[in-house]
């Protein structure tokens, strides 16, 4: 079940009183969007070196995380979001080497999880003041978006989960509200991360970025939805579903906002709806950690 804010801070104070070294190692592996062995393994021994290895693994099977194999661990981005606002108050050495440890880590990996974690780099040692840049960097995926239709859609699939857990900072941004409408359009799905949701509400003159004879039913619920403005999520929904009746990400999504207003049987319908026009999709919600 997705942790909610509130129930993180909670979490996060528990597990604080309880087992204080995974918090303080989730802490030092903050930075990164999944964590793998090696990373873990640099981070404790030069961030946390009083640590013994045992807490490597009171983290990965912690409740702090949200998905998990044998080779890695996703932490649930409401912990991530608090640790990260921690993360502010840690000397700039110490940050300057967590960062470090991360970029290490995943200097092969592919670019646009090293942009992901680029911009959240950038937006906790910077806060609000990161925008500029992190817009520009983001609009470095916008370009390569429309660099043809193989890439296109290889950013359009990493832009459709990294936009449902990027910092806010990153949300707010042009590059990103382009981005989420360039992924519906090349997903064939509902702009649900930005609250420009269709081609008529783009910018001026950034209808390029949108494949011929495309069309985007127009929703902003994601930014909403996160921001826990779930009423207008649920109007946003209504108009995408009056186009788009059997489109399973807007049913699932407005299930997760009325039974966050308290709606619970209505929420549960829609959301037993998706699932019949799409099986597997509360387990592909759920690794994004949205779930009610």
């Amino acid at each position: 079940m997705k942790i909610e804010d509130h129930e993180a801070l909670d979490l996060l104070a528990a597990c604080r009183q309880a087992e204080p070294e995974v918090v303080e190692l989730a802490l030092a592996v903050a930075l990164a969007v999944r964590v793998e062995q090696p990373l873990l393994r640099s981070a404790r021994l030069r961030l946390c070196p009083r640590l013994d290895a045992g807490a490597e693994t009171g983290l990965w099977f912690s409740s702090l995380v949200s998905s998990s194999s044998a080779s890695a661990f996703v932490i649930d981005h409401e912990i991530l979001a608090h640790l990260r606002e921690e993360l502010r108050q840690r000397p700039q050495s110490w940050l300057r080497m967590a960062r470090n440890i991360v970029a290490d880590a995943h200097a092969q990996e592919a670019d646009s999880l090293r942009l992901e974690e680029e911009i959240i780099w950038l937006s906790v040692r910077d806060g609000a003041f990161a925008a500029p840049e992190i817009d520009r960097r983001l609009r470095s995926a916008v370009k390569a978006m429309v660099n043809g239709p193989d890439q296109g859609l290889e950013v359009a699939r990493w832009a459709n989960r990294a936009l449902l857990s990027l910092p806010e900072t990153a949300l707010q941004t042009e590059s990103a509200a382009l981005l989420a409408v360039g992924t519906a359009s090349r997903l064939k799905t509902n702009s649900r991360n930005t609250d420009w949701g269709s081609l008529s509400d783009l910018p001026q003159g950034a209808d390029w970025l949108v494949p011929r004879g495309s069309t985007v039913a127009p929703t902003g619920i994601g930014v909403r939805l996160r921001l826990g403005d779930y009423n207008k999520s649920i109007a946003d929904f209504d108009g995408s579903l009056s186009m788009h009746p059997k489109d399973p990400w807007a049913l699932y999504l407005r299930g997760i906002d009325k039974i966050r207003l308290g709606k619970t049987s209505e929420g549960q319908a829609d959301m037993a709806a998706a699932t019949a026009l799409s099986p597997p999709i509360a387990d592909e919600f759920k690794r994004h950690g949205m779930t009610p």
